[in-house]
């Protein structure tokens, strides 16, 4: 069931591809972490709100009504999203409604004392797990005024390019032409942008360069990164999990320490509890359960509970694939009896390749 469910993931990727050829239309970059060339995105232009204010809690606002998501099937979320996205992370928040998994990070990305941040950061994990959109949508809108983030996704070849224009975009008093190298080193001596901040570096999809890369430590991207000193300059890279060697000899290529909490973390799978309150929160955005804080009732529960059993492996639940169910359904009655109806959730699968290659053949 995995297996098929993998392929169904894959080949509505691949689908939705083939349409935006059909119709000229480009989309955006799908979340499948594929090794490959990445889908265009253009770098360092994510904006930055400053978020020093209190957050509110993850979920519900002032009123007590819960945060309606806002699906976006098999494509990452980004700060437009930012509002409700915290409502899709598990973990327990702190005073500000934070999970562990965004603290970590905006606490040691915001601080500016050597001894209590980092250089280079590694995130990792499993392809669809949402490393993506943890990035976009729950750390970057919330980082402070001072941090200035340059975002893109690596590719085999371009990244070194896409970086230096990313850096030239959000960092306009860069002097040109001078290569990576020397214009880390600028922002390393603190030209290039205001006094009293930092430029943030973060590179997704990293493994699409560690997969091109040859003779790490002799590359300009090595070279160049080794300029950051997490005062003025760092560093994120986010790499699936099948290429943890690979990354490991990237760090070591800097001369960094792994060192877990502190430059490095895992992004989970969902368990088995919250991957049914993320579908309980797309069966609310496409109008399949009531709207608000009300508990869904004991048909619904059952309807959740055969669907995440359907689509788990080993009690984990890859959150891509909860999209993709979702997605699927979302013109359907979301009850135990149309899930029986449709053949359970490979059924449901199918019947949607089969309606998007209508779609697509028609």
């Amino acid at each position: 069931m995995v297996t098929r469910w993998q392929h169904l993931c894959s080949k509505h990727d691949s689908d939705l591809r083939l349409k935006s050829c059909v119709s000229g239309k480009k989309l955006d970059a799908i979340s499948t972490d594929a090794v490959g060339e990445p889908a265009e995105t253009t770098p360092g232009l994510l904006p930055q709100p400053s978020m020093n204010e209190t957050h509110s809690s993850a979920g519900a606002g002032s009123s007590g009504a819960v945060t309606k998501v806002v699906p976006k099937g098999l494509r990452s979320f980004d700060a437009r999203d930012a509002d409700f996205f915290l409502e899709l992370l598990p973990g327990p928040r702190d005073r500000y409604g934070l999970p562990d998994s965004i603290r970590l990070w905006k606490t040691r990305i915001e601080e500016t004392d050597p001894d209590t941040t980092f250089t280079v950061g590694l995130i990792c994990g499993p392809s669809g797990c949402g490393k993506s959109s943890l990035m976009k949508a729950g750390l970057l809108p919330r980082l402070n005024g001072n941090v200035i983030s340059v975002y893109l996704e690596a590719t085999p070849t371009e990244t070194e390019n896409r970086l230096l224009t990313g850096l030239g975009k959000r960092c306009p008093s860069l002097p040109e032409k001078l290569g990576l190298q020397k214009t880390l080193s600028m922002l390393r001596r603190g030209y290039g942008h205001p006094a009293g901040k930092k430029v943030l570096i973060v590179l997704d999809q990293f493994e699409q360069w560690l997969h091109g890369a040859k003779d790490i430590e002799k590359t300009d991207l090595v070279r160049a990164l080794r300029h950051c000193d997490g005062q003025h300059v760092q560093c994120i890279v986010m790499v699936r999990d099948d290429f943890w060697m690979a990354a490991y000899r990237f760090m070591d290529a800097l001369e960094i320490p792994i060192k877990e909490s502190q430059d490095y973390a895992v992004v989970d799978l969902f368990s088995i509890r919250h991957a049914e309150k993320v579908l309980a929160a797309f069966g609310r955005a496409f109008e399949a359960f009531p709207d608000g804080p009300v508990a869904v009732n004991d048909e619904q529960q059952k309807f959740l509970t055969q669907v995440v059993s359907g689509i788990s492996q080993d009690d984990k639940v890859i959150c891509v694939r909860l999209a993709l169910f979702a997605e699927m359904m979302k013109d359907k009655d979301w009850t135990p009896a149309t899930l029986k109806q449709v053949g359970g959730t490979e059924g449901v699968g199918v019947t949607f390749l089969e309606e998007t290659f209508s779609a697509v053949n028609g």
